[in-house]
């Protein structure tokens, strides 16, 4: 279904700058097409035109990715050798112990 500018939703897109730099290179070679019209004569942006048609081309082009089962292998880890009721502050106290160590040694 094709849809003509008078007929256009009007929407605000946020570009990250790698992709606005990527459409400004197609527009400036010519990459997509900037002879349509949007009614009564007018004629949309080259820009408008390439942001268009780049959707058009991605959601044509691009099939459905179905997400990949992945199994890991597990392993018994026997019972812990620590408490682990209190398992937060035990991990917080080696924390404190790592940096004071690397602070210690200037690193």
């Amino acid at each position: 279904m094709m849809h003509n500018q008078s007929s256009a939703i009007r929407t605000t897109v946020s570009l990250e700058p790698d992709v606005f730099r990527a459409l400004e290179r197609a527009v400036a070679e010519g990459r997509f097409d900037a002879t349509r019209r949007a009614g009564a004569g007018r004629r949309p942006s080259a820009f408008k035109l390439a942001i268009n048609e780049a959707l058009r081309r991605g959601l044509r082009e691009s099939p459905a990715i179905a997400p990949t089962k992945i199994e890991l292998p597990s392993f018994d880890m026997g019972a812990a050798l620590v408490d682990l009721t209190k398992a937060l502050s035990l991990a917080t106290e080696l924390d404190d112990q790592d940096i004071i160590a690397k602070l210690r040694a200037g690193k």
